[in-house]
């Protein structure tokens, strides 16, 4: 993780992005969001927001990330 920023807004969409949590220096990452259970995402991964919350507060920047689906 490269970034974080607990109020963040996306700068291509008009949406809000709170606990963003960015995964490299590219323009994904993860944040607290709407989980339908169903691709929707332009490329970052929605949280629900205790998930989001818990792990923005206890993971810091420089944390090594790995997604598996």
């Amino acid at each position: 993780m490269t970034d974080k920023k607990r109020h963040h807004r996306s700068s291509i969409y008009p949406a809000d992005m709170p606990y963003f949590m960015r995964l490299s220096c590219k323009d994904f990452g993860m944040h607290q969001g709407y989980v339908t259970g169903r691709p929707a995402s332009h490329g970052c991964i929605r949280l629900p927001s205790s998930a989001a919350r818990k792990l923005f507060e206890e993971v810091p920047i420089g944390t090594w990330v790995s997604v598996f689906r």
